[in-house]
């Protein structure tokens, strides 16, 4: 899982940098009237992975 986190954050870094990619931050620039803003906000990059099982029933009913 740790793998995963690493790679999502790294992928965040990565378009937030992006010249030419487009985020939810940008996004909002845009609407806020910042033409032309692209890429993310490096600052804000918060990566949360988590693993959800079943639980296994404990009694044996045969």
């Amino acid at each position: 899982m740790r793998e995963i986190a690493e790679v999502l954050a790294r992928t965040a870094q990565e378009v937030g940098s992006s010249a030419s990619a487009r985020s939810p931050f940008a996004d909002a620039a845009q609407a806020a009237g910042y033409v032309g803003y692209t890429g993310g906000k490096l600052d804000d990059v918060a990566v949360i992975v988590s693993l959800v099982q079943k639980k296994r029933s404990n009694s044996s009913i045969e």
